[in-house]
């Protein structure tokens, strides 16, 4: 369970935080990966790649993300004892978001269902806390600080005060993942 990446180009550009040369990685586009914050994998699942990787068996690319989608995509066609199947499974993803930003173009922005929260300062996640304390998400007890179990699952607190990073304004995130899928897809 994550926040799945299912058709991701490799980026060829030398530079990129997930470049991958051709003779290294000759596939246009990434196997299916979860994206950095929160991932989830069966206790049978990570022995199997715990062992693999004990053995050598598993092949690296550059990139964390892409690795762990390359190293699933082994588990399927090892050639000894493959899976049978593997379930990847993303739903409710809306819990996550990859940036720390509320803005409408970013394809993983904020909203009052996110829990998980990827590339955000030690400021950002003080100023959640403190919002979460002022809108009553979490209370001081005798016991401790405790959370609120009667808020809803879509109603946390909103964070965007939080998150005011004018350069999220210039990202045209929807605009790019459309092209880039549209390129994968639908190219000649």
């Amino acid at each position: 369970w994550g926040y799945w990446d299912y058709i991701s180009p490799v980026p060829r550009e030398p530079g990129h935080h997930f470049h991958n040369a051709e003779e290294d990685f000759p596939f246009e586009v990434f196997a299916p990966y979860p994206r950095g914050v929160v991932r989830v994998l069966s206790m049978d699942v990570v022995r199997l790649l715990a062992e693999a990787g004990r053995e050598g068996r598993l092949r690296t690319i550059f990139g964390d993300d892409p690795c762990i989608g390359v190293h699933l995509r082994q588990l399927l066609f090892d050639p000894e004892e493959p899976l049978p199947s593997l379930t990847l499974d993303d739903f409710d993803n809306k819990v996550f978001a990859m940036e720390p930003s509320c803005h409408p173009n970013l394809w993983s922005k904020m909203t009052n269902r996110s829990w998980a929260v990827h590339h955000v300062s030690p400021e950002q996640i003080e100023c959640m806390w403190r919002v979460d304390l002022r809108d009553g998400y979490y209370a001081e007890q005798p016991g401790g600080i405790r959370h609120n179990e009667e808020t809803p699952l879509n109603e946390f607190p909103s964070l965007c005060e939080c998150a005011t990073d004018p350069s999220f304004e210039d990202r045209r995130d929807m605009d790019e993942l459309r092209e880039q899928t549209n390129a994968v897809l639908f190219s000649d």
